[in-house]
């Protein structure tokens, strides 16, 4: 059994998978349905790494964990050089990632 603390079924994650991926899209579009989704994947990227001194190390692990949410068969952890940030942990903070967003868009 999973020990993580961020489950969410494959309907859910999917869904936001599948929003992060639209989000180049999402911030031409002037509507406010839109500017919220984006909205809140820009405030939960924001949040990705705040526990972690190193500005440097911050903005690697939040590129690293966007792009391995959008695609993640192409940017598994083992593509990334992120000192102190074991494959678990950095797992466990993409799931924490995607459940927010599910958490904060209500579904």
């Amino acid at each position: 059994m999973s020990q993580t603390k961020y489950k969410l079924d494959n309907n859910r994650r999917g869904i936001v998978i599948r929003l992060c991926r639209l989000y180049s899209e999402y911030i031409k579009y002037p509507d406010e349905w839109h500017r919220g989704i984006v909205r809140v994947i820009d405030d939960n990227k924001f949040l990705i790494g705040k526990d972690i001194k190193s500005d440097e190390i911050q903005r690697r692990l939040r590129n690293a964990i966007w792009s391995s949410t959008c695609d993640a068969k192409d940017y598994p952890y083992e593509v990334w050089d992120l000192p102190t940030i074991s494959r678990n942990d950095f797992y466990e903070r993409k799931r924490k990632f995607i459940y927010s967003i599910a958490d904060n868009i209500g579904i």
